[in-house]
Formats: structure tokens, sequence, C-alpha cells
């Protein structure tokens, strides 16, 4: 699918799992990015809803009948981010910093929040499970901790300033061993990993750029995605403080390789940078993480948007509407469905049943793909 709304024939893998269509913009004098996805459930109803972010407004579609409420809540500027917390409510950030609650239950929308401050507004934002709380980040990388329970701001951290501080810290250490060294011929160098690493951790800080993408929690690790070629990972403490530990980067031949989307599931960190692939071991040593390349790809002249892990599968979206599955154990690309005509930026899974993917504001069209179990059989399973 090319982003000019052409439409290229279907083929018959994409027929088999295509569920359904959705148009959000339907009735709507300005076409805009499905940007995000978000399904909850009314146990008390018995029934699902999705909630999909479209310009300035939350669209809601019951899964039953895939219709969408007549009743839109809007926003005062465009919808970046949005994830909902434990409780179901569903945290709202907006390009120009506000931030919003939403009942899922009521479909009400409290009072503003918070206005977020810094480069790009609320550019994304991320659930901390085990704690309750939830970050929300700009592009300059600020990031706000609140409580979910009570609502309450709890701290605000600088990554890039946290970086920085180490990457000084650590600058020093290794002159101070590098002049231990020379003043000392005949004693062996040293040779630790720390000290190497963060020499060319320092090198790098000045060619930072703050123009963070994405967040994630994974375990007791917060995962930040930059625009350029590193991915940035700090360990959270009990004391709710931030500490960095590592740099991964994807950087080719001394030049920039600027990354699409990352995720991290099942102990593999999956990167796409342009047209390549990388997917990273997770290897946990006593308190000592390490992060092994296992396997690097080129995708045919395209690139990943958005990933999403199910299973022993990576869902992912691409630049060229496509909507691939690949297997984690050998990295196989299993099936491929071409259902928009533009890049594909968000990913949203249905239960066990359904996989549900947005595209941009060429397309603005939401589609329902039938997952797949893990013995390969498409699910038939029917709302």
């Amino acid at each position: 699918m090319q982003k000019n709304g052409t439409f290229k024939r279907l083929t018959n893998e994409t027929r088999k799992a295509l569920h359904d269509r959705l148009s959000p913009s339907i009735n709507e004098n300005e076409r805009h990015a499905v940007r995000c996805l978000i399904l909850t459930e009314n146990l008390d109803k018995r029934y699902s809803l999705l909630w999909c972010a479209y310009g300035n407004k939350l669209k809601i579609f019951n899964t039953k009948t895939w219709i969408c409420d007549p009743n839109d809540l809007s926003f005062p500027s465009i919808i970046t981010c949005t994830c909902l917390d434990a409780s179901n409510k569903l945290w709202v950030g907006c390009l120009d910093g506000q931030l919003f609650i939403v009942d899922t239950i009521q479909r009400i929308c409290g009072k503003q929040l918070a206005l977020i401050k810094g480069l790009g507004g609320c550019q994304t934002m991320a659930f901390d499970i085990a704690r309750n709380h939830m970050l929300v980040a700009s592009r300059s990388g600020l990031v706000i901790i609140w409580n979910t329970i009570n609502k309450q701001r709890l701290n605000e951290i600088n990554l890039d300033e946290i970086y920085r501080n180490m990457s000084n810290m650590q600058q020093k250490i290794y002159r101070t061993e590098m002049l231990l060294n020379l003043r000392s011929p005949t004693q062996e160098p040293n040779m630790s990993v720390s000290s190497s690493s963060s020499s060319n951790m320092y090198e790098r800080s000045s060619t930072i750029s703050n123009e963070l993408k994405y967040i994630q929690i994974y375990e007791d690790l917060l995962f930040t995605g930059y625009r350029d070629d590193y991915i940035l990972i700090f360990r959270i403490n009990n004391s709710n403080t931030y500490n960095y530990e590592q740099i991964v980067s994807v950087k080719y031949q001394d030049r920039s390789t600027p990354i699409n989307s990352f995720l991290v599931y099942n102990q593999q960190l999956w990167i796409s940078a342009s047209y390549i692939i990388y997917v990273f071991n997770i290897n946990s040593r006593k308190q000592k993480i390490s992060y092994d390349l296992i396997m690097k790809k080129h995708l045919d002249d395209d690139h990943l948007l958005t990933m999403l892990g199910v299973s022993d599968y990576i869902w992912a979206g691409s630049s060229r509407g496509n909507v691939y599955i690949f297997r984690m154990d050998n990295y196989e690309l299993l099936k491929t469905f071409d259902g928009h005509k533009d890049g594909v930026c968000c990913l949203c899974p249905m239960f066990d049943t359904y996989i549900i993917s947005g595209s941009q504001q060429y397309d603005t069209s939401i589609v329902i793909w039938e997952n797949i179990k893990t013995n390969g059989i498409v699910a038939t399973i029917r709302f």
C-alpha cells in the first residue's frame, strides 16, 4: 500500500485473516492518524470497548457490533499517547502537554490533571504495574511519575541529566584507570567491561539528541528509545529512584540509524532501525544484565513503526501498511498481511482472539485481524 491512496489487491493470506475494517474518519472534516488503540472490558455488562485516539478525539467502538458511539470525548489538542492503569482508568496525553484521566466505565473525562511542560508535550507513557505508577514523558526526556491509586504526583526525573551525570563520572573513572596503568607499566592493565564500555558511552554522550520517542517498563527496568540510534536503560529501585544502567546502540559504521520502534518481550529486545531488524537476548547474570545481539535481518524496502508481543510471536506494523508476524524462536517472518493503504502506527491485542491495527492519516482505517494460535491455525472464534 502506498501513501497516495491507491489500492492494491489483497492477498489470500490477508483475506483469510481480515475479520473487519472500521473507519473512524466517517463524519470528520479532517483526516488524522489512528495514533492509539486501547481495549477495555466492562465485566458488569459483559462487553468490551475499543478506544481510538483520532486527532483530538477519543472514539469508542462496541466490540460486539463494531459500531462507533456517536458521543466522542474531545480534548484541547491532538492525542499523542494513552495508557490504561490497573483500575481501568485511561490516561490520555496531548500534544500541548495536557494530561487527563478517563473513566472507561462511565465514559467520562475528568478535569485536566496536569500540564506537562517541555518539548512535544506528552510524547509517551507507560504503566508500572508492580508499583501502580504511571510514567508520562516529553520528548526532552522529562518524566513525571504519578501514583495511579490516589492520582498524586510523586516525582519528576530528567533522563538526559541522569545519563550525562553518569557518563561524566564513568569518564573520570576511566581516565584514572588509564593514568594508573601508565604509572605502573609492569602491572597488568585493567580490562574490565565497565571501563571500556564507559569510555564508549562517554564518547556518545556529546551526540545524544533530546528526542525521546518511546518508553517501556520491563520488570525492574525502564527502556527509553530515542530518535537516533540508541536505547537508554535505567534500573528502578525500591526508593522510586532511576539509575542509569546501560546503553544499546545500533549505530552502523559511525552513521546514525534512526530507531523506528522497539519492543522488550519474553527476554528479548527487538529494534527496528531503517530497513533492519535487530534482536537482542536479555541475559541476567546475578544483578548484571547483558544484551547480546542474536539476530540481524533486512526487511525489504520497509521498516517497522510499531510492535506487539503475543504468545511466542511478534506482530509488527510497517511504514508500507503491512502487518507482519515473526516467530520468536527462529525469528522467521511467518505471515504478511497488507490491509492498510498507509503506515501502521499502533497495534492492540483483543484477548487471545484478535489483533487490531490502526493506520496513519492517508488511510485512517482500523483493521481487526484474527489471531493465530501457537500451532499456526487461524482462530475462528467470533464475538
